[in-house]
């Protein structure tokens, strides 16, 4: 969203799981899931909606479990059927999604986005457009509500992009840097089970700014920790939040 409205994303890759596939005989197949989360300006949570995937290896009706509503078939017109949590559709031999909007939940993560221009507090709305010193802050935390293991298994990656015609003399720390023409992406990495914060400070002129990104992937060490195995890790991390990225 460009100038009036800054919309924030958030997308959560989530563990493999299993599905009962019921064909000729009861069977299992893996089911991946990656759950978007739209914040509004000030990190609130708007919505949630998870995309399911499946691989089959022959037709058959799918049967899983979810607290959603508007699902929606992605892969074929089959209709879906739904009985509460339990969902059940015809599918066919090859990759089958679908998705649905998650009810009464909340993301593992709390976030807190503020905005200041010449030092003054300042909200999105009356931001889009002005000029001046512009301080921008995102704070990471516990969501005290969500009572699952993903704040302490998953790390969380964090993407700002600037565009460069807009933004002059940016001062920040802690990110990695990279340019996509007139964009330039700066990447925070928050660990699992810490509390994140970051500052952006930049001279602007008729500010505007795509939204920010931000992608939780599990993250797992053996011990004793390997330094080069985390800074392995972490790589991996920042280059599959930009394939992430890019694909949403």
């Amino acid at each position: 969203m460009k100038r009036g409205l800054i919309f924030f994303f958030v997308a959560l890759l989530v563990f493999s799981s299993t599905t009962f596939i019921s064909g000729a005989k009861p069977d299992n197949t893996p089911k991946e899931e990656v759950i978007y989360g739209i914040l509004d300006s000030a990190g609130d949570l708007q919505s949630i909606t998870v995309v399911n995937g499946f691989v089959l290896e022959k037709d058959a009706t799918i049967a899983d479990y979810g607290d959603y509503a508007n699902l929606q078939n992605l892969s074929s017109d089959s209709q879906i059927q739904q009985s509460g949590n339990f969902i059940t559709f015809a599918g066919k031999t090859g990759r089958i999604n679908y998705q649905g909007d998650l009810q009464n939940r909340q993301l593992p993560w709390k976030v807190t986005i503020k905005y200041y221009l010449n030092g003054q507090p300042v909200s999105p709305a009356e931001l889009a457009g002005k000029s001046g010193k512009l301080k921008l802050t995102v704070k990471t935390t516990r969501n005290s509500v969500e009572k699952g293991p993903f704040f302490d298994d998953f790390a969380l990656q964090i993407a700002v992009p600037l565009n460069m015609d807009l933004c002059k003399n940016i001062v920040t720390t802690g990110a990695t840097v990279a340019d996509n023409g007139s964009i330039r992406q700066y990447s925070y990495v928050v660990l699992p089970g810490e509390n994140g914060f970051f500052s952006v400070n930049a001279d602007v002129t008729d500010f505007e700014m795509d939204p920010i990104t931000m992608a939780g992937v599990r993250m797992t060490f053996d011990l004793p920790l390997d330094v080069d195995q985390i800074n392995q890790s972490i790589d991996r991390l920042v280059s599959a939040a930009e394939k992430l990225d890019n694909g949403a």
